[in-house]
């Protein structure tokens, strides 16, 4: 009867009832897929605008600080560190951008800094455009693969186009004025004004560590010394090393040095157990320290006799060893950095003793003056070598106030990394946005060209690098207008050297950029334009974004006073 049947019902009804819940409950489409809290965009406005949008937005922050007269930026990073500089690496870096599109663009710029140590500006600015212009082509229907092929397609021309535009090779990388005149756009884009008196300074520093082979240059081996006081044109170069702090004894000053260099402390060893002893009478407490004062003694004269008169030690100096040092009149010295050692080391041509003990001859360095010197406020350790036998250059950089002293050891650093590519690849092309013009001017063409619905794409690429010379002129106050239509009009003529002719910020107008001597590193160049290209093409790729939630637990009350305050 009925009765029988309903078991069976039951049995089927239940599971259903279960099914139909659950099908209810669950997310629809792709978002099922992933834990709760994971966020899941996709669709054009969703994720491909809105990711150009995000590094538009990045290049137009960095876009007023480009060339030598670009504005500041005033950033205060997440430790509360105030950074006030025109510097686009440091800009990018302290910024801490999370935007996953634009954190690309930043990683390119990232790179570009690495590997050459200019043009990281270019690379956002440039990536900005390109995006800009990626933009205007989806709101007219272009489809993104097509964007991306004309753009690799007008990289690849632009690489080609960049060969020929080489205006100089150097060849002499030991000359200072070749040095100098090399480094003279990426350091006045940082300190315009001194760019002559630093051009100088880094340049004799990096001839004074240029090895034989120049392709062997070691960016670490041109250190900086910052002293807070004074002005900028009191910074001066010293073959050697500077340490900013004093020695320890009373020996201030040392000529024809020896010196010893222990990784570890100046005292006698103790055993790793404590020691208990027995002291029965007075006596015996005298006789105590002598055995330990006679071995301390016997160490510290075989340093004499050995000629030593520096001891430099990784770690503490004890009060025994201090008397019997200042007793032989060796000057001491503590360096609790490793790295220092390391660099000290390179310097004065040493090997580090592991422990305190007597010295060996071999390990022994050698060194034309150690001295203390007294700088402003300041007093500094240097030690100095004569310039045929120095592998260590030391800039002193002065200035009145912190920020200027870290714009110029920014510069510094700049003018360094560009000897270093200059020893891979020292070719130069004209610079102040006479190679963006004359690139630009040579893609319309191509693009004309191209049969191909690629040459929308490869026009616009030619139009995104006319926005350097438009923020050359726009940072130093010109008409932005009036000195592209300027540019194409001198290129676009045959005279002679007319793809020479860029951004004259010091006449206000259009100029011959090789005569004077302002110019682009072609190492530099190919490298920004590949990266820029590369994260671009990337980020107009990406359809989808899915982003899983966040790591950690919730965030604590930002409720002010005492907690139990309310109790």
């Amino acid at each position: 009867g009925i009765f029988g049947i309903l078991p069976s019902f039951r049995s089927f009804v239940i599971p259903l009832f279960f099914l139909i819940t659950m099908i209810k409950n669950m997310r629809s489409g792709a978002p099922n897929l992933f834990k709760e809290g994971s966020r899941h965009f996709s669709g054009l406005e969703t994720v491909v605008l809105k990711n150009i949008q995000a590094c538009v937005d990045l290049a137009s922050i960095t876009r007023t600080s480009m060339g030598p007269t670009g504005m500041n930026k005033m950033v205060i990073n997440y430790l509360q560190k105030l950074f006030i500089t025109s510097d686009a690496a440091t800009i990018i870096k302290e910024m801490e951008v999370v935007h996953p599109a634009a954190k690309m663009v930043v990683l390119a710029a990232g790179m570009q800094q690495k590997e050459i140590g200019d043009g990281s500006n270019f690379v956002v600015i440039f990536a900005g455009e390109l995006c800009q212009m990626a933009e205007d082509m989806i709101h007219e229907g272009h489809h993104t693969r097509d964007i991306v092929t004309g753009y690799n397609m007008a990289l690849k021309k632009s690489l080609e186009i960049l060969d020929e535009l080489v205006v100089r090779t150097e060849v002499d990388l030991k000359n200072v004025e070749v040095l100098s005149r090399g480094m003279r756009a990426a350091v006045s884009a940082k300190l315009y004004g001194y760019e002559d008196f630093l051009c100088e300074l880094i340049a004799k520093a990096c001839c004074t560590v240029m090895p034989k082979e120049s392709f062997n240059f070691a960016v670490d081996n041109v250190r900086v010394c910052k002293v807070v006081g004074g002005q900028v044109y009191g910074s001066e170069m010293i073959s050697g090393m500077v340490l900013d702090r004093m020695v320890e004894g009373n020996v201030h000053k040392v000529k024809d040095a020896k010196i010893a260099l222990f990784v570890g402390s100046v005292d006698t060893s103790s055993t790793e157990t404590k020691g208990t002893v027995l002291l029965k009478d007075a006596e015996q407490l005298l006789k105590y320290n002598i055995g330990e004062e006679q071995m301390m003694e016997k160490i510290i004269q075989q340093f004499a006799d050995l000629g030593v008169n520096v001891v430099i030690s990784g770690s503490n100096v004890s009060d025994m060893a201090m008397h019997f040092l200042e007793k032989h009149k060796i000057l001491v010295l503590r360096v609790s950095s490793k790295f220092e050692l390391r660099r000290v080391c390179r310097t004065i041509k040493c090997r580090p003793h592991v422990q305190f003990g007597p010295a060996e001859k071999e390990y022994l360095g050698h060194c034309s003056r150690v001295y203390v010197r007294e700088i402003g406020a300041t007093k500094v350790t240097v030690f100095e070598q004569s310039e045929m036998n120095s592998s260590v250059a030391t800039v002193l950089v002065r200035g009145s106030t912190q920020n200027i002293v870290d714009d110029v050891e920014r510069a510094v650093d700049d003018g360094v990394n560009i000897v270093k590519a200059m020893s891979k690849d020292a070719r130069f092309l004209a610079g102040g946005g006479a190679v963006e013009i004359e690139l630009s001017r040579r893609l319309q063409t191509f693009g004309s060209e191209e049969s191909s619905i690629a040459q929308y794409s490869i026009k616009k690429f030619a139009e995104a690098l006319e926005v350097i010379p438009r923020a050359l002129a726009e940072s130093s106050g010109m008409n932005q207008t009036a000195i592209v239509s300027d540019l194409f009009a001198a290129h676009n003529s045959d005279e002679k050297d007319c793809s020479h002719v860029g951004v004259d910020i010091e006449a206000g107008k259009i100029g011959n950029m090789v005569s004077k001597d302002i110019l682009d590193l072609h190492i530099a160049k190919r490298t920004a334009l590949k990266l820029a290209t590369d994260a671009v093409t990337t980020i107009i790729r990406v359809d989808q974004m899915i982003m899983a939630k966040a790591a950690g637990g919730p965030k604590m009350g930002q409720k002010k006073g005492h907690w139990d305050q309310e109790d």
